[in-house]
């Protein structure tokens, strides 16, 4: 059974499944199985495949790993199950994205907090979290190729969608299922 609070990576020949939630540490990991992954696959494999069905999870990290497939550049990404908040970092990066008809993609606010910290601590905190804003802003215009009026629309809200909608938004190249 698949336990969604728990990170899984596992690499077998040319294929990837990453699930679960992204917790520190899950770019090196993801890192280490798409080594393994690229040395294992068939010749006649071109890319490797990174099959994706996450929550999300730290936003820091899932940046980290979208680097780490970003870098690898011959990524394939399937989203299967669900692709959602941080998760959808990683799947966007991928050479090539497909998505399972059945799959929810989730485009939300990140979420953060403080409590008990100085004026001048919660104006930090502030600052710093507007600043990520734009950054996810700006990551969603780039990867899908939407104008901000729209991202932001995505992004005020919990938008959940189905792999249809989130591919006429650009999220996903291709359908497949």
């Amino acid at each position: 059974m698949l336990d969604m609070n728990e990170t899984r990576i596992e690499q077998v020949g040319g294929t990837v499944y990453f699930s679960g939630v992204i917790d520190d540490g899950a770019a090196h990991r993801l890192s280490v199985a798409l080594h393994a992954a690229q040395e294992a696959r068939p010749r006649e494999q071109e890319h490797v495949l990174l099959e994706i069905n996450s929550p999300g999870g730290v936003v820091d990290e899932s940046f980290a790993c979208a680097s780490v497939v970003k870098e690898f550049g011959n990524i394939v990404t399937l989203g299967r199950g669900l692709v959602s908040s941080g998760a959808c970092a990683v799947f966007l990066v991928g050479a090539v994205r497909i998505l399972d008809r059945n799959c929810r993609v989730l485009i939300h606010q990140h979420r953060g907090g403080y409590a008990g910290y100085t004026h001048a601590e919660r104006e930090h905190m502030t600052t710093v979290s507007k600043d990520m804003h734009k950054r996810i802003r700006k990551f969603y215009m780039k990867h899908m190729g939407q104008p901000k009026e729209v991202i932001e629309r995505l992004l005020s809200n919990e938008s959940y969608m189905y792999a249809s909608a989130a591919k006429k938004l650009g999220f996903a190249d291709k359908l497949i299922g």
